[in-house]
């Protein structure tokens, strides 16, 4: 998948040979999601469902409509791309403290409780630099799948401010990367925690959450400062 001119694409590649022999051939390009004057789409982040055989795209947008997307891609037997409607997952309404002005996203599979854990990061309201997420399963396939928020806080998984600016409105998260791993339940995300107040440093950081089933969702640790 990729953006060209404000709209999202997407082709399927098979590939032939092995080793150093290989090669791919690429499908005709599927426009996935057409570009709105609400802004273009931003940061995609492609996620494989093993469960399903298909998978969540997530992304958002930048312009006068600062929101994150989800979609559910499929590759049907003929190997061309189905997708469903595209849904809005965040900024939700039942949300305590929900995050405006996304600026960076990743996204990883939960294969023990079946669900996508989505994390980001942008504003809590208009003045502090915050990071947070959501839950959401899926199910169906083509163009009936769906994706439905799990979570049972308002908050979903909760805000955490930055490590290193403190309370400094100018601090701010960047470069999500998450994975999941089975063998300890437990989600990881690294990311870079920001300082632009000239009083501190920049750091990279770890930090893991663990499943919460009574609230279908994650709560997080401590983070690890790596560099």
């Amino acid at each position: 998948v990729w953006v060209e001119s404000n709209h999202i694409y997407g082709s399927v590649g098979t590939v032939n040979g092995t080793n150093t022999a290989a090669s791919v051939t690429w499908t005709s390009r599927t426009q996935i999601e057409p570009g709105s004057s609400a802004g273009p789409a931003r940061r995609l982040n492609l996620v494989w469902n093993e469960d399903l055989q298909n998978f969540g795209l997530f992304f958002i947008t930048q312009g006068s409509d600062d929101k994150t997307y989800a979609k559910v891609i499929t590759i049907n037997s003929s190997g061309a791309i189905e997708k469903n409607t595209t849904q809005q997952i965040l900024p939700y309404s039942g949300e305590d403290y929900p995050l405006n002005d996304p600026s960076t996203l990743a996204a990883t599979y939960d294969t023990t409780n079946n669900r996508y854990c989505v994390l980001l990061a942008g504003r809590n309201g208009t003045s502090r630099f915050r990071s947070g997420g959501a839950c959401l399963s899926a199910s169906g396939t083509g163009t009936s799948a769906t994706l439905t928020r799990t979570s049972g806080h308002q908050s979903d998984i909760n805000l955490w401010q930055n490590e290193n600016a403190g309370s400094y409105p100018n601090g701010r998260h960047k470069l999500f990367q998450a994975c999941y791993d089975p063998t300890k339940d437990l989600v990881l995300v690294s990311y870079v925690d920001v300082d632009t107040t000239g009083s501190g440093y920049n750091h990279l950081y770890v930090r893991l959450f663990k499943n919460h089933n009574s609230n279908n969702d994650f709560t997080f640790g401590s983070a690890i400062a790596m560099v």
